[in-house]
């Protein structure tokens, strides 16, 4: 007994030094492969009333047997694991030994339990708690690698500077939770427009840096920067649910393209800033593409 003990022990330990969830759930996955000859793994985490699926053996998990094992980790969350086997003689041996693997997973659950947790507040970090979207923390230490990537395979970039028309004016004119209720809808908008695999950062106050990665060419780009000034510009911002009043703002947009106008993070930022500069001397509404033969006579100063 002492032996399976210290091997349990020595197996999480091995688990609390992984980096990622999903060799977590690997590693508990061959873990149970290896010693009690099961087919199949899936692993669900039920917290606050949602339901996640965070590992799946494989797609096809419709074997002939099955046994389940709930673990609560907290009052609130709960890790679900289901085992899977083609094998009675195998579901017979799980069976009888389920006490102990149930001891077994509430052991390594844990482990992959801090480690989610560990994920959540690292997230949080990184997440502006108005818009739901990045926040200035996430370039510093994610997007020079997205870059990196990017460039090694090469792919281009496109990076969008996002500024609300005159957002100090609703400010000015109503209060700051109006002016959050603005962001959090365009944010919105913004959101729908573009591909999940996009990346949309809180930069400033009015402004948002949209990060649209693997580009086909410009036109793509110019076609979802003109379909997010048209949309938010038709989007009401509710001011007085009571009166019905509402409002309308509008956007305007700096383009630049990675690496074409910059390879450096600094660099490719500030031309989105000088694309947007002059995007808002056109008037409301209005885009510009940077174009490097231009940069010595815009003078953001």
């Amino acid at each position: 007994m002492s032996n399976i003990c210290e091997t349990i022990i020595k197996e999480d330990e091995k688990l609390k030094l992984l980096t990622s969830i999903d060799e977590i759930n690997r590693n508990i996955y061959k873990y149970l492969v290896t010693h009690y000859k099961i087919n199949g793994l899936e692993i669900i985490i039920k917290k606050n009333n949602t339901i996640e699926k965070i590992f799946e053996s494989d797609t096809n998990l419709d074997h002939e047997y099955d046994m389940s094992i709930e673990l609560l980790k907290s009052t609130k969350a709960k890790i679900h694991i289901k085992i899977f086997t083609d094998d009675k003689t195998v579901l017979d041996t799980l069976n009888e030994n389920k006490d102990h693997i149930h001891i077994i997973l509430e052991i390594f659950s844990q482990s992959l339990y801090n480690k989610l947790l560990e994920d959540s507040i690292s997230q949080l970090r990184l997440i502006d708690s108005i818009t739901g979207a990045y926040n200035r923390t996430f370039i510093d230490g994610y997007l020079q690698k997205i870059l990196d990537l990017e460039l090694r395979e090469n792919k281009k970039v496109a990076f969008v500077k996002i500024g609300i028309d005159k957002f100090k004016a609703v400010i000015d004119e109503f209060d700051y939770s109006m002016g959050d209720k603005v962001l959090k809808t365009l944010s919105e908008v913004i959101k729908k427009r573009i591909r999940s695999s996009d990346i949309i950062i809180k930069i400033d106050s009015g402004e948002f840096l949209v990060v649209l990665l693997n580009i086909n060419n410009l036109d793509s780009v110019t076609l979802i920067v003109e379909d997010l000034i048209e949309i938010f510009s038709k989007t009401s911002v509710t001011v007085n649910e009571e009166q019905g009043f509402i409002l309308y703002k509008t956007i305007c947009a700096g383009i630049s393209i990675f690496p074409d106008n910059g390879d450096t993070i600094d660099d490719i930022i500030k031309h989105s800033d000088i694309a947007l500069y002059e995007a808002r001397n056109l008037g409301r509404s209005k885009y510009f593409v940077y174009k490097d033969e231009e940069v010595n006579s815009i003078d953001l100063f």
